[in-house]
């Protein structure tokens, strides 16, 4: 199995590309709330903030050995 480079950007680059895209504050707004929701999620379910548990996450899928199974149980 091959593993994808993960290109990690900001989360302010997300929105920027998000209304460059999209040119609608509508859709900028929904974003930053679709992110906010994750935050919360992750902080409600996992007790960790989104970066961390996505580093996690990433770290596990990047080891060749790697247990993928323990990524749904983060």
């Amino acid at each position: 199995m091959s593993v994808k480079t993960i290109n990690l950007f900001s989360r302010q680059d997300f929105f920027d590309k998000v209304f460059r895209k999209s040119g609608s504050y509508n859709s900028l707004n929904g974003a930053k709330s679709a992110i906010s929701n994750l935050d919360t999620f992750c902080d409600a379910v996992y007790e960790k903030n989104t970066d961390d548990l996505l580093t996690q996450i990433r770290e596990i899928m990047h080891n060749p050995d790697g247990d993928y199974e323990k990524c749904l149980k983060v």
